[in-house]
């Protein structure tokens, strides 16, 4: 299939899901309104700005211009208009609650509006009537105000790289020859965004630095956000700084490569940040990665099974994978551990990551071979956009992008639902990880720093648990004897899961609530196995007092040559839990009673062969 055919297929996905949720009445797409009780108390199905503006692209691709005009002009409505308004400049999620009903507000939605009327105006400006275009201008000309008056931190990897194309886009847009403000109200002159724009550019690169890598590491979604706009940044709007943009490029796609598993089709962990374990269900990154391949395997085999709007984006960009990381993103990788610094705290941390550590250097481990992934992150909070300790396997009756992947995941669970509170911990070499979960306070509920929790809370549940998906056929052991739903196990267990040719054990080291000692039992929920640890279960609401121990720890390891392991032990000392692992040479440090992230952080010592655990750089070069 021809690049043009690729893209051709591709914007037709796009164009189906928009005419199927497209309501005349409103001009907008009409979906289902995912709960967020975070930002919005919107629920059920409703319209849409950031769909319907990604549908207008798409028609406007497709030559249907009224239909996009329509649409256009319906989303225009949705931003905030007045000058003195602390949102000026964004939009709201839905048509049926102004942004600034939103509790709190989103800021990105100037970034991600901003973005689309950008990538509109470079390709379809001369198509569209000069009245709807001269507003889209303004449109963009308040977005690019709104992302300087927040002026986010450059860790936050995808908004610090889409905010850089808008302030870029617009100055060009606009016109840099221009000395006043086109909305009549004190706002940067194009120039002015040219000079922000370089200026931002510059400081993302600086950040970048830091490390050599990413603080949002290894997140499906939103590395595809930052290589799109970077990808947009490079052939729209870099000018005089095209050699920085491509080594800014190069540094995402190596990121990426390091952490590619081509036997499992999966992006291999740890994650900062994600919406969904398995990449069967991004079909956006898919489609980037085939165009940025050369429709290579095996990214050209992917089977889209539904339409999406934002598969315009992948359609209409020209993303290239540097020939030197080809052969990681296509080729069935050797036994090799990958280490990788990705963070440094303090300094103007983006709010996604305050409290996910307070670790003076967040460094992650990714085991690959032909057959598994396993990774890890040395400490993070258990948001449920994280993955801290996340696995992939394959059989070799698997063929590529199976749903569900064969993989394993820890969550902690209030109530059923992701809790951000807890703490993390752990070190890994190859597919052993020794590791610990605690409870952080002050930390959040549902979201990291929107609904924090400081001192006691209610809950009726608390639960540590190993997630594993894609097993329906696996055997489950309790110390060698098979266990089914419902079976129990308690600290010093070891659970093992044989799936095919695969082995997964975990032992059970200990456990504390309190004066508690937590039991586990093995259970099945939708299409996953899970081993449970509860903290708490009760009938009703209690109040949970975070003071005293809250742990549970122990070790897991995964490999492709299933052997009984040797398990790993823990003390209690005082609020430090010491646990060691004769076998992969791993000890861990973690504290044992809830705590701050600081004082958590404190706590955290590990060794690996006796020695410390090393934090090498994704690239020693500077790009700035």
């Amino acid at each position: 299939m021809s690049t043009h055919e690729y893209d051709a297929g591709l914007l037709r996905l796009s164009l189906d899901a928009g005419d199927a949720a497209w309501d005349p009445d409103a001009s907008l797409l009409r979906t289902a309104a995912k709960p967020n009780p975070i930002h919005t108390s919107v629920s059920g199905h409703a319209h849409n700005y950031v769909q319907s503006m990604a549908y207008a692209l798409a028609l406007l691709e497709d030559g249907r211009v009224e239909r996009a005009e329509a649409v256009v002009a319906a989303c225009l409505a949705g931003q905030d208009t007045d000058p003195d308004s602390p949102t000026f400049g964004v939009w709201g999620y839905f048509a049926e609650e102004p942004v600034a009903k939103m509790v709190p507000p989103d800021p990105n939605q100037a970034d991600f509006h901003g973005r689309m009327l950008a990538l509109a105006l470079f390709r379809h400006a001369d198509a569209l009537s000069p009245a709807l275009a001269g507003r889209m201008r303004e449109a963009l000309h308040r977005a690019a105000v709104a992302i300087v008056k927040r002026d986010v931190s450059m860790d936050y990897t995808n908004i610090a790289a889409k905010g850089t194309f808008v302030l870029l886009a617009a100055a060009k847009i606009l016109g840099d020859g221009e000395s006043s403000s086109p909305l009549g109200h004190p706002a940067p002159t194009p120039a002015e965004l040219t000079r922000l724009g370089r200026q931002r550019l510059h400081r993302f690169a600086a950040a970048i630095d830091r490390t050599g890598s990413f603080p949002e590491f290894s997140s499906p979604a939103y590395w595809l956000v930052a290589a799109e706009a970077v990808t947009a940044l490079s052939e729209y709007a870099a000018d005089g700084d095209e050699d920085l943009v491509a080594a800014i490029l190069r540094r995402l796609w190596t990121h990426l490569a390091r952490h590619w598993h081509t036997p499992t089709t999966q992006l291999g962990g740890p994650m900062s940040r994600s919406y969904t374990t398995s990449l069967a269900r991004s079909p956006g990154l898919i489609a980037f990665l085939c165009k940025g391949t050369g429709h290579a395997e095996p990214f050209a085999s992917y089977e889209f099974t539904t339409g999406d709007v934002h598969l315009v984006f992948p359609a209409i960009l020209r993303p290239r994978c540097p020939p030197e990381l080809f052969g990681e993103l296509t080729r069935i990788p050797p036994a090799a551990t990958h280490r990788e610094f990705y963070a440094l705290t303090g300094g103007a941390v983006a709010k996604e990551q305050r409290g996910g550590a307070a670790i003076g250097e967040t460094v992650g481990t990714n085991f690959r071979d032909p057959v598994l992934t396993l990774g890890s992150v040395n400490q993070s909070d258990t948001w449920l956009q994280r993955r801290p300790l996340l696995g992939f396997w394959r059989l070799p009756s698997d063929g590529p992008w199976r749903r569900p992947a064969r993989s394993v995941r820890l969550r902690f669970l209030r109530d059923g639902g992701d809790f951000a509170s807890g703490s993390f911990s752990s070190v890994q070499d190859g597919g052993s990880v020794l590791w610990s979960l605690g409870l952080a306070s002050p930390g959040g509920d549902r979201h990291l720093h929107l609904d924090t929790l400081d001192g006691p809370f209610e809950a009726s549940s608390l639960t540590v648990r190993l997630e594993l998906t894609g097993v329906e056929s696996a055997d489950v052991t309790v110390n060698g004897s098979p266990a089914g739903p419902g079976a129990a196990f308690g600290p010093g267990d070891v659970l093992a899961v044989r799936d095919g040719g695969v082995g997964l054990t975990w032992n059970y080291a200990a456990g504390r609530f309190g004066e508690d000692v937590p039991k586990g039992r093995v259970d099945a929920t939708g299409d996953a196995l899970v081993f449970d640890v509860d903290l708490l279960r009760a009938e009703q609401p209690v109040r949970v007092e975070p003071s005293g121990p809250v742990f549970v720890a122990g070790g897991l390891t995964l490999t492709s040559e299933p052997s009984w392991p040797d398990v790993s032990v823990a003390s209690l000392d005082g609020e430090t839990l010491l646990q060691k692992w004769t076998g992969p040479g791993l000890t861990l440090r973690s504290r044992a009673t809830a705590g701050t992230r600081e004082q958590h952080a404190a706590a955290y010592a590990a060794t690996l062969a006796g020695g410390p655990v090393p934090a090498p750089r994704l690239d020693e070069t500077r790009l700035s």
